[in-house]
């Protein structure tokens, strides 16, 4: 889900203890390079929370 200040990312996790995993990235709004910001956000985001649930020990793909 992406808002005007906030991304928020939700995955399968499989584990007895996390079905799934939740990231909440913000950032300022309306500021200058706001848009520049959310996309960087977002490209970091996709790099981030594969590993973030490889280091969990996540099952679900």
């Amino acid at each position: 889900m992406q808002g005007d200040n906030q991304i928020h990312l939700s995955t399968p996790c499989g584990l007895d203890w996390a079905d799934s995993l939740s990231f909440r990235f913000t950032f300022a709004r309306g500021e200058k390079g706001t848009e520049v910001t959310r996309r960087n956000t977002l490209r970091f985001a996709e790099e981030f929370v594969p590993g973030e649930k490889k280091e969990k020990g996540c099952p679900a793909h």
